[in-house]
């Protein structure tokens, strides 16, 4: 007999060692045997402790526990308690009252086990993570799960605390919609997770039946590598707006340079075309002048001369050769006129044009239809390029189209001279590098006063529409 415990005023129990436990009734002297072959788990029992209504017996093979009134009907029900579901040892030497939990003492140290029996055999096991690493680094249980993509290998260590559930199985999944995976090990290792967002679950069951979650679901969260985060994208939209815009800024400064070279280069054609063109006037008032006073009076003296000595002579021939005479005297008047019409600076444009080309009408193969209108303009030095333009014009059309119909509108409004001319010939087919030198001439005096030229040419002739800015007017103060 290794222990003996009074269950009340007439029961009983013996504890042995190698026989198990009696309960004996002192009244009427009968006893129940409990041991390994009736209804309990070990024969040898080393120590028992009676403590409110249950009674706890340390055995070889663990403990048990049972309420002291099953035991007084003869039909104990057991709860068992072992190494493998909780106690320090198989072995139980001795019980011992902690108040609030019962101490089991063995060769290996001492177990403390609540004294309820909710407590002691609970239905739900104590579940706990031991570890959590991720490529051999470990990670804070207690934090949220964030995996860079070089660490997406997850290792979770865990276990439970149970009294009376000595397996307990096991099941996990980690996305929601997938197939639950089983498990007996208490470590699951999560290998190459893709990037995403997971959610890991891990189920227990007593019974292979009922599953109940070990914790709420735990989220996972693998980092996709930088090149394919969310913000990659939009950063990088922005660099390229941003090198965009620096390239529009770029482009932009250059074309203004570029522009501002060009508004250079321009104005200082512009000045080499005036001034060409002023020395090309001055030569022509200096031959005008020249042919005027030089050759013009000469001639005319010489006409004279030479018909007083024939008339002296009375050569036959004296009429003739004063009319050949005359005839070169009015052609070098034309020519004078050409080239420095004197009606131009003191009729204005309109009146220049129209004592023009009466002049040279009768001369020519072509009916020249001129129509003006508008006011005259008072700068002589557009009025002079604009007749310079004409004349071009028609000295291009007489050579070169075969005309017969001339056709010339010149309108003066307050801001610019448009010019319409238009003839019958035979067309030309434009060529910027055969150009001709009449049309290059035209375009060189437009460009000097900055103007626009625009032509057609075809089966119908020739047609130019030119317009010639005029300088504003400064406002008086």
């Amino acid at each position: 007999i290794s222990d003996i415990s009074v269950l009340n005023d007439t029961m009983l129990l013996f504890s042995t060692t190698g026989n198990g436990f009696i309960v004996y009734n002192t009244a009427n002297r009968k006893s129940n045997h409990y041991h390994a072959g009736n209804n309990f788990i070990a024969n040898n029992i080393y120590s028992i402790l009676k403590k409110d209504s249950l009674l706890w017996i340390g055995t070889e093979k663990g403990l048990a526990v049972t309420s002291v009134a099953s035991l007084l009907v003869g039909k104990p029900r057991y709860r068992f308690l072992n190494k493998s579901s909780g106690l320090g040892s198989n072995i139980v030497n001795f019980l011992a009252d902690g108040g609030r939990a019962i101490w089991a003492f063995s060769d290996d140290g001492f177990s403390v086990i609540p004294d309820t029996i909710t407590r002691f055999a609970g239905p739900h096991p104590v579940f706990y993570i031991k570890s959590l690493e991720s490529n051999h680094k470990r990670l804070n249980p207690a934090e949220a799960t964030v995996l860079d993509p070089d660490g997406n290998n997850l290792k979770i260590s865990f276990g439970f605390i149970s009294f009376n559930n000595n397996s307990v199985l096991l099941r996990y999944k980690i996305l929601d919609d997938a197939v639950w995976q089983k498990t007996e090990d208490d470590m699951l290792e999560l290998i190459a997770l893709a990037p995403g967002e997971y959610s890991l679950r891990i189920q227990y069951s007593p019974d292979n039946i009922n599953w109940y979650d070990c914790f709420e679901p735990r989220p996972i969260t693998v980092l996709p590598p930088w090149h394919k985060r969310w913000y990659v994208a939009p950063t990088a939209g922005l660099l390229a707006l941003l090198l965009g815009y620096l390239y529009f800024r770029h482009q932009r400064s250059i074309y203004r340079q570029k522009h501002h070279y060009l508004r250079i280069i321009n104005e200082h054609q512009q000045k080499l075309l005036q001034s060409e063109v002023v020395t090309l006037e001055r030569e022509r008032n200096r031959i005008a002048k020249e042919l005027h006073d030089g050759v013009g009076t000469t001639l005319t003296a010489i006409k004279l001369r030479v018909g007083q000595l024939l008339r002296q002579h009375q050569d036959p021939t004296a009429d003739e050769i004063e009319d050949q005479f005359q005839g070169t005297v009015t052609e070098l008047k034309n020519i004078i006129y050409g080239l420095t019409p004197p009606s131009l600076e003191r009729y204005g444009l309109f009146t220049a044009l129209r004592n023009y080309v009466n002049k040279i009408q009768k001369n020519l193969p072509a009916r020249i239809s001129l129509k003006t209108y508008g006011y005259e303009v008072s700068n002589y030095e557009l009025n002079l390029m604009s007749f310079r333009i004409i004349q071009e014009l028609i000295s291009n059309s007489i050579k070169h189209s075969s005309a017969k119909n001339l056709s010339i509108h010149v309108s003066c409004f307050h801001d610019l001279i448009s010019i319409i001319y238009e003839d019958d010939g035979i067309g030309f087919k434009y060529d910027p590098e055969r150009n001709g030198l009449g049309l290059d001439s035209i375009e060189s005096r437009i460009h000097s006063i900055q103007g626009t030229l625009k032509f057609d040419s075809g089966d119908f002739g020739i047609s130019y529409n030119i317009e010639i800015p005029l300088p504003k007017k400064k406002e008086a103060p």
